[in-house]
C-alpha cells in the first residue's frame, strides 16, 4: 500500500506540532541552583495542629532544622534514616496562591545513614 505524500506531510506536521509541548518542562527552564540538603529521619507536623506531615531539611549539621512545606519531586523518603541528597531548585513561574515559588527536584543521593 502506497501512502499519498499529502497524508505523510500532514502526519509529520501533526507530530511536530505536539513534540515541543510534550518535551517542555512545566516548571520552566530557570534552574536557580543545586543544593545539598540533609533530610531528618522523622517527619513532623507541617504546622501546629496540622494532620499533614512534612520533611525537615537543613544545609549543614550546625543549621537548625527547617520544615519543607512542599515535597521534593522524585525523592522517595523512608523514615529512620538521615539522608544527604542533592536537589535542583527551579523557579515556579506562576506559583499557587500561598505556595512557594521554588520547586525542589531530587538529583542524586549522597548518603543514607540509619538514625541512632
Amino acid at each position: 500500500m502506497i501512502v499519498p505524500r499529502r497524508v505523510l506531510l500532514l502526519l509529520l506536521l501533526a507530530i511536530l506540532s505536539v513534540l515541543p509541548q510534550s518535551c517542555s518542562d512545566p516548571v520552566g527552564p530557570e534552574l536557580l541552583r543545586v543544593e545539598t540538603l540533609q533530610v531528618a529521619p522523622a517527619l513532623v507536623p507541617c504546622s501546629v495542629g496540622s494532620a499533614a506531615n512534612c520533611l525537615q531539611i537543613r544545609a549543614r549539621d550546625t543549621d537548625p532544622w527547617e520544615i519543607l512545606q512542599d515535597p521534593i519531586e522524585g525523592f522517595s523518603y523512608e523514615p529512620g534514616f538521615l539522608w544527604v541528597i542533592r536537589v535542583n531548585v527551579f523557579r515556579i513561574e506562576n506559583p499557587p496562591v500561598g505556595g512557594s515559588d521554588e520547586l525542589y527536584r531530587f538529583k542524586d543521593l549522597v548518603s543514607r545513614t540509619p538514625a541512632p
